[in-house]
């Protein structure tokens, strides 16, 4: 028997899934409301009141306190509204919002101080009670007169009233752990390791009948033994194609256990959307399409963070200020677009997008020029689509103004990783001044996939059916040379070829003489193609994917591994990765100039083994302190200067790579001095970051306008922010 702690454990962990149900019902409510500009729309009121008072009723029951203070002061306000009694306006919606937060905060066991659980239920019954009517119930215990009243004295039921006992009806749906699920669909996974031994027995036993077969010319009794084993063998195969499709039902079933709607992934996205527009000022509509539509679990929680770092781009970067907005004749009010849809059977495809400004190619552009990505000629040579694909890179960003939401190049490449495990794919459409569209095409399915296994020496691998786009018997004349490369034309273009082996790191067994062909399998990333020699293609199967141990999570190019017969374990290629280094192997690295192309890379490739310089000018001493210290444990040489003068004095006596000012100092500021770095023609071109508790629009706007070429505010710094900063620039 449960003792009091533990049942009420229990109840907490129902609590909690619950609540997160009434909190989206509130959540997706309050913003509808929004739209409705202060008129009240009676049947969204009724149901923030009901999940409301649902909440409270549960919270009574789990004896949390905090959050059922706040929900009765909350189904007040909603009472009221119901009654016509107040109007649902901005500020009040705001204070919904608020006491919404705060619950949140305590379910995440967060510590809120009494007085602001206090100070929000205030506020809440003060805006109630601006009606004619205030809600008669209350927390506090009944009076000592209500107590005494006795209940009235049971009556038994009259013969005509009575009714007999019925049975309740068993529930048509039961709740289960999602950890006992995922293990139910582990197991049943690993069923297709008995499909793959059955197919190989199958495999030897025909090779050995053909062995036998041949050696027992006129014996009889020989043929007898093999006409048996053979019938043995016709047998194995009827009952393996019956054990075959029991075991891809059982999966199948396993799965569809698993498949939530995509409801489930977007429901915290209009609150979430909501607040980042709030704290940047920007008024926005969020569409959501699709939601009924259903993936596996583990593919909608590897989504979640990389469509957040979307949304909260598209809000960021994307959607102007409502004034902006006007000026160019659009709404005054942002709308972002999301849309869910079938791709095709094994796929789906969603679509972020946004009417903002949408994405500069020329930005990027000089940005990647400025990084030394490409030499000048060869950044105008880049199509929009391949520019835009630098926005996924670690570390790439436009923004000079780094934030908590963006401005560090890192949001993206979190997109793009989260991309490459799920064997999706992402790219961007853009319109400068009209908008920008994500593409994400993501499988239902991340645990079984078809996969084609390659011999590469001794050594078997598993390439993605889906990256492999066919098998080619390739004539040596066939391959010929181009630069240091070697290609072969396939279907109207000419492609790279190169050694699996070379590219894996496995050494190549000396070749007596060389064979008249070859064998490749030519795969493929979205518009660029490449041919892999191997040894051999041993054909296609369905691959179970074991995840790779925390020490090999980073090895570059396996995506994870599957077992073969006697539990050989067989790598999975990771053919993105693999396609990455096979493109850098023939052509040289990618997105990085070559010496002989850039004078200036080649004068810094010199001195390279030399410490960046940096000047750090701040007037607090903590500040300096701090900085200079992140800066000196980073491997830059470092000097301090307390003020602008001082610090202008010393770029004019002594060289520098780079500047980092705080803004407010005495006799110059930072604006001042990076104004004078900028007039200066023998500093004009040191980059200058300004650290600052100074956040708003307007000196954001002014740092930049004076030519600082990153503007970090102090509340979201951290050595993180700041060193990837500076790598930007040095």
């Amino acid at each position: 028997m449960l003792n009091q702690e533990e049942f009420l454990k229990q109840l907490r962990e129902a609590f909690a899934i619950e609540s997160k149900e009434h909190i989206q019902t509130i959540a997706s409510a309050l913003l509808a409301l929004e739209q409705t500009h202060g008129e009240p729309d009676q049947e969204l009121i009724e149901t923030t009141y009901r999940a409301a008072h649902s909440l409270k009723g549960a919270a009574r029951a789990v004896d949390l306190k905090d959050i059922e203070y706040i929900c009765h002061s909350m189904e007040s306000v909603f009472q009221a509204l119901k009654r016509d009694e107040i109007r649902p306006e901005s500020q009040l919606l705001d204070t919904l919002h608020e006491a919404l937060h705060l619950i949140e905060l305590e379910l995440s066991n967060s510590a809120v101080p009494a007085t602001e659980i206090g100070a929000i239920c205030e506020r809440l019954d003060q805006q109630a009670k601006k009606g004619s009517a205030i809600l008669s119930t209350s927390l506090a215990p009944p009076s000592p007169t209500q107590a005494s009243v006795a209940p009235p004295s049971p009556v038994p039921p009259s013969a005509s009233t009575y009714k007999p006992e019925t049975r309740p009806a068993i529930p048509s749906t039961i709740r289960v752990q999602a950890e006992r699920l995922d293990t139910l669909l582990r197991e049943s996974e690993n069923l297709i390791a008995i499909k793959q031994l059955h197919a190989q027995i199958q495999a030897q036993l025909k090779s050995v009948l053909s062995l036998l077969s041949e050696a027992s010319s006129g014996n009889q009794a020989r043929k007898d033994s093999i006409h048996a084993l053979s019938a043995i063998s016709n047998r194995l195969a009827s009952e393996s194609v019956h054990i075959s499709t029991i075991i891809d039902t059982l999966i199948e079933e396993a799965q569809s256990v698993l498949m939530l709607p995509c409801s489930v992934l977007f429901d915290s996205f209009p609150l979430a959307a909501y607040d980042i527009a709030k704290s940047l000022g920007k008024e926005v509509s969020l569409d959501i399409s699709g939601q009924t539509i259903e993936l596996e679990k583990r593919i909608l929680e590897k989504l979640k963070d990389p469509l957040m770092h979307i949304l909260r781009n598209a809000i960021d970067h994307g959607i102007e200020p409502p004034g902006e907005r006007e000026a160019h004749g659009k709404p005054r009010r942002g709308h972002i677009a999301i849309s869910v849809s079938h791709l095709d059977a094994r796929h789906i495809e969603i679509i972020i997008s946004d009417d903002g400004q949408g994405i500069d190619p020329e930005s990027i552009r000089s940005t990647a020029v400025a990084r030394r990505m490409f030499s000048e000629s060869e950044a105008q040579k880049k199509t929009a689509g391949e520019l835009y694909g630098l926005l996924f890179e670690s570390g790439f960003s436009t923004s000079q103004i780094i934030t908590d939401l963006s401005g560090r190049g890192l949001g993206l490449a979190i997109v793009k990783n989260a991309m490459d495990e799920l064997e999706g794919s992402v790219h961007i459409d853009s319109e400068p001044g009209k908008g920008t569209s994500f593409h994400l095409v993501i499988p239902y399915t991340k645990a079984s996939f078809k996969g084609n296994f390659v011999r590469v020496s001794e050594q078997t691998f598993v390439i993605p059916s889906s990256a492999l786009e066919q098998g080619l018997r390739i004539s040596q004349d066939a391959i010929t040379a181009a630069g240091s490369a070697n290609v072969i034309e396939y279907q109207d273009e000419t492609i790279g070829i190169v050694h699996l082996g070379d590219i894996l790191g496995i050494s190549r067994p000396m070749e007596t003489e060389t064979p008249d062909h070859v064998i490749a399998v030519v795969c493929r990333s979205r518009e660029k193609a490449c041919a892999f020699i191997v040894d051999e293609i041993m054909g296609e199967q369905d691959v179970l994917i074991k995840p790779l141990g925390s020490l090999l999570q980073k090895v570059r190019g396996i995506y994870g591994a599957t077992t073969g017969a006697n539990d050989e374990v067989i790598p999975i290629l990771n053919m993105k990765e693999i396609l990455e280094l096979a493109f850098s192997s023939l052509f040289g690295p990618p997105g990085r100039v070559q010496p002989e192309k850039a004078s200036v890379a080649s004068a810094s490739a010199e001195k390279t083994n030399t410490p960046k310089r940096i000047l750090v000018v701040e007037d607090s001493i903590t500040s300096r302190t701090l900085i200079t210290s992140i800066l000196s444990a980073a491997g830059f040489q470092v000097q301090a200067a307390t003020d602008g003068i001082e610090g202008y004095t010393l770029l004019k006596s002594e060289p520098f790579d780079l500047v980092v000012s705080d803004i407010e100092m005495p006799r110059l500021d930072g604006f001042g001095l990076t104004e004078r770095i900028r007039n200066d023609a023998t500093l004009a071109n040191i980059p200058v970051i300004l650290v600052t508790a100074l956040e708003s629009k307007e000196h954001k706007e002014k740092g930049i306008a004076v030519g600082a070429n990153a503007y970090i505010t102090k509340s979201n710094f951290a050595q993180s922010n700041l060193l990837e900063t500076v790598r930007r620039f040095i």
